[in-house]
């Protein structure tokens, strides 16, 4: 079930830095204000992986989980961090374009 789980995050995961790096080689990228962008988003993503881990640690101890659960479950909290990072920076960078036209 686990693995699933993870293979089903993988197509946001692909997009989102399909996205990311499409918009990296723009022109767009090259602007200084952008760079709240990847603040902004970097204000959601990142605590995701301390409090994921924390809580996987806690589940942990009262939970016998094997290696292999353990790896994939950590893989899995690194897909989400990655996806919402993305999604975070498309969110904000389609709120601009909307508020400017």
């Amino acid at each position: 079930m686990i693995v699933l789980i993870g293979t089903l995050l993988l197509l946001p995961f692909f997009y989102y830095g399909y996205k990311e790096h499409q918009f990296s080689q723009s022109n767009k990228a090259k602007k200084e204000t952008e760079t709240g962008y990847y603040r902004k988003a970097s204000f959601y993503a990142f605590p995701l992986l301390p409090i994921g881990w924390l809580l996987l640690e806690m589940s942990h101890r009262f939970f016998s989980l094997s290696f292999d659960t353990y790896r994939d479950l950590i893989w899995i909290l690194i897909l989400v961090s990655c996806i919402v990072y993305g999604r975070t920076l498309q969110y904000h960078r389609r709120k601009k374009t909307k508020n400017l036209s």
